[in-house]
């Protein structure tokens, strides 16, 4: 039996109506479509992707998933979700029709996500932030979620990871691979269980041999 792997994650708006709207942090994977409290919060709710009958885009950045069956504490067949934009629900489109097999060509089955989010990119007195991917081929990131790349270190390529603080982590790498033309990006996450969770990915990508870094 196959392993289920990540594939997609971040805030969604689900939408129920007025006063019954809230912001959760949805995760895909290749098996199940699950939902939280928060990003590293308390799981919500979960169903497996053989329930899902159809995908279809409403609005600028809406889409809508229609289950066999009902599910969840409405009892509802359909969900209604809200990203932040055309090129966020795009991601999450894609990769749903995907999965569920309404076409083909979004999902590599050699690249696992590890995890992703977003993050701020500090650079002395200057912060961005980014939207990071984490693989088992390399850390990545975007100027949005489902935005355009700005850049990519192999995992092979990463010399250290290290703790700043409670909150901030820096990934050393072996080349000016950085938009800003650095070797090197501290990394802040909006609070701690934030960065335990990239810290853990880096940790389980060291434990299967993908990279040696120093901690």
């Amino acid at each position: 039996m196959s392993t289920s792997r990540l594939v997609c994650e971040g805030y969604l708006l689900k939408r129920r109506g007025p006063f019954q709207n809230r912001v959760r942090w949805f995760r895909l994977t290749t098996s199940e479509f699950q939902y939280f409290t928060t990003e590293e919060g308390d799981m919500i709710a979960s169903f497996t992707l053989d329930k899902i009958i159809g995908v279809t885009e409403e609005g600028s950045a809406q889409f809508e998933l229609v289950q066999r069956e009902p599910f969840g504490a409405s009892q509802r067949t359909t969900m209604l979700l809200e990203a932040q934009n055309g090129l966020e629900r795009k991601k999450w489109v894609g990769y749903l029709k995907d999965l569920i097999g309404v076409n083909q060509g979004e999902y590599a089955d050699d690249e696992e996500l590890i995890c992703e989010g977003c993050l701020t990119k500090v650079r002395g007195a200057g912060k961005k932030r980014r939207w990071f991917r984490l693989t088992n081929k390399a850390i990545c990131y975007y100027t949005e979620n489902g935005g355009k790349l700005m850049a990519t270190l192999e995992l092979d390529r990463i010399d250290a990871v290290k703790s700043q603080d409670n909150e901030t982590f820096i990934v050393h790498g072996s080349y000016n691979f950085s938009a800003s033309g650095k070797p090197n990006m501290t990394l802040r996450c909006p609070y701690d269980a934030i960065k335990r969770k990239w810290m853990q990915g880096f940790k389980r990508l060291q434990e299967d041999g993908l990279i040696k870094v120093k901690y």
